[in-house]
């Protein structure tokens, strides 16, 4: 059970859209890990599963384009519920977690990491020569 919630500051970055496969390389996992984590978000994270486009030209009875690559806000998400996955073993009480946490996984978490990291970073390289 997970009763602090700042290894999920642990963040996974990227500022560049990734696919599927792309994002199971870099974090090491087969793209088969990274489709069920893609289908729990999906199912559980409303803000994960509304950036997907509509298919043929925004008619909505067409649905999601699930094909297109990740945004940066995605990836990030899907990293974390990868590692609560991880943690729960089992997809119900991963569920449950997600259900309960939702602040773990919304935009303003993902602008306050990014921002944090951002700031992180331009403080290493000051110090770095």
């Amino acid at each position: 059970m997970i009763t602090n919630d700042n290894h999920l500051d642990e963040p996974f970055i990227t500022t560049i859209p990734l696919g599927k496969a792309s994002l199971a390389q870099r974090v090491n996992v087969c793209r088969n890990t990274v489709k069920s984590w893609h289908y729990t978000a999906n199912l559980l994270i409303p803000a994960y599963r509304e950036i997907f486009p509509l298919k043929n030209s925004g008619d909505p009875s067409s649905g999601k384009d699930y094909t297109v690559p990740l945004m940066p806000y995605q990836c990030w998400v899907l990293v974390r519920v990868g590692w609560v996955m991880r943690v729960y073993r089992t997809r119900f009480a991963s569920h449950q977690y997600i259900k309960a946490n939702p602040h773990n996984f919304s935009k303003a978490k993902f602008t306050a990491v990014l921002k944090e990291f951002k700031s992180t970073q331009s403080t290493n390289k000051r110090y770095s020569a």
